[in-house]
């Protein structure tokens, strides 16, 4: 089964990175992407994906916010976290908003992707 995947970075290079290691990824397949929050929102409204992967500090609405508007409404979507920092209260936070994994941008591989895709449990991806 193909898991749907939202990229919401502000970073436009971040993202590029990002897909070129999750289409390396077999049964992931890339649906939309987005700059901040507002745009996920409104992403949400045409699509529905199986996973996001969120960044946290963006312009807008950060992904803490745009984790707690979602999973009230999407509370089986799963959210998975993305910061450069490893600042422990903006990781906390979005856990506490809804986040079911973090990663920190400067770790990421094509396993650490991979376990927060198909993984069943929460981790800090670090």
């Amino acid at each position: 089964m193909r898991k749907k995947v939202i990229i919401v970075d502000d970073n436009k290079e971040f993202r590029e990175a990002l897909k070129f290691l999750l289409l390396t990824i077999k049964g992931v397949e890339i649906i939309a992407e987005a700059e901040n929050g507002v745009e996920f929102l409104e992403l949400m409204n045409q699509y529905s994906p199986d996973i996001v992967f969120m960044d946290i500090e963006m312009p807008e609405m950060n992904g803490i916010e745009a984790t707690k508007i979602v999973n009230a409404e999407y509370p089986n979507l799963k959210i998975i976290g993305l910061s450069i920092h490893e600042e422990f209260q903006s990781m906390h936070d979005l856990i506490l908003a809804g986040a079911q994994n973090l990663i920190c941008k400067n770790k990421l591989s094509k396993e650490l992707l991979g376990k927060a895709i198909f993984g069943n449990h929460y981790m800090f991806l670090t």
